[in-house]
């Protein structure tokens, strides 16, 4: 079969000290051929070159762009930057042009059958197993556990029991009161009656209901209470927003799942609720809490 490229008289303008191997075919000493670098300091249009190939290339030392139409001044123009090329096409004459680009430069290369590819980038190192990088215990904890294990001041569990009284509502309730200095996260919550089966509904509100039986048991065993406050009690009205409903038998604890955490800002609380009245009712919360 005839090597149609190398036996191409554009080809063997390329080529210096051409040989052949036994079956006849060209061994070429090089088809990388370079332009005189062009300087970019002042514009040019359309600018003609003689190139003689199949492909076009910008090396890694181009520092400009210019824009290149092959063959034809009717071809449209594209850009060529460092490192960028087109292959794969015959190429006889290009036209260039550039807007100036003071100090700038483009060197040019060409020839056939070359592919180029551009330098692998590597992963910069940010330490050694004899220079490790450490993290501090908290960011430590986070990257390896997310918020699953308990740090000191953080997370805060509570449940109290509420009701029952004649003609009213049993309620539980966390609250974030104004000032505190931390927003609350709400991880879990569970509501039940033990009195009879009931329609059990979770609401938000932003007025503190109820007494005040303690602002959580830190789950670091022994550490500080929190700001949070459970409160529990009775209303005839409790107002809030309705969140979500759920139906329970006697002695069944629900709980109310959600996919985030319920967020509560300073001044803003969550209750659960039983909607019948003069019931003793449960309710449990755990959450966790964050400086503002």
């Amino acid at each position: 079969m005839v090597d149609r490229v190398s036996q191409s008289p554009g080809y063997r303008e390329q080529v210096e000290d051409i040989t052949a191997d036994k079956r006849g075919r060209v061994i070429l000493a090089s088809t990388l051929r370079r332009l005189q670098p062009l300087a970019l300091d002042v514009a040019q249009t359309d600018t003609p070159l003689r190139v003689n190939g199949d492909y076009l290339y910008a090396d890694p030392d181009s520092t400009g762009k210019i824009y290149v139409k092959l063959n034809s001044g009717a071809e449209d123009a594209f850009p060529l930057t460092a490192q960028a090329a087109v292959e794969g096409i015959p190429i006889k004459d290009i036209l260039v042009s550039w807007a100036a680009q003071p100090g700038l430069v483009m060197n040019l290369w060409y020839g056939y059958q070359a592919r180029f590819k551009p330098p692998q980038q590597s992963i910069a190192s940010i330490g050694s197993i004899l220079t490790p990088v450490n993290l501090n215990a908290e960011d430590a904890r986070y990257f390896l556990f997310g918020d699953d294990e308990t740090a000191d001041g953080e997370a805060f569990y509570s449940g109290s029991p509420a009701g029952p009284v004649a003609g009213q509502v049993s309620l539980v309730q966390l609250f974030n009161p104004a000032g505190s200095g931390k927003i609350v996260y709400v991880d879990a919550i569970d509501a039940g009656d033990s009195t009879a089966t009931d329609r059990i509904e979770l609401r938000e509100n932003a007025a503190a209901l109820g007494g005040l039986i303690n602002t959580g048991i830190n789950k670091n065993g022994g550490g500080a209470v929190g700001v949070a406050q459970l409160r529990a009690g009775a209303s005839a009205a409790p107002g809030g927003t309705v969140v979500h409903s759920k139906n329970c038998i006697i002695n069944e604890m629900r709980e109310f799942g959600q996919k985030a955490p319920i967020r509560l800002p300073e001044g803003r609380g969550v209750f659960v609720v039983s909607f019948t009245a003069n019931h003793l009712f449960l309710g449990n919360f755990q959450w966790r809490e964050k400086l503002t």
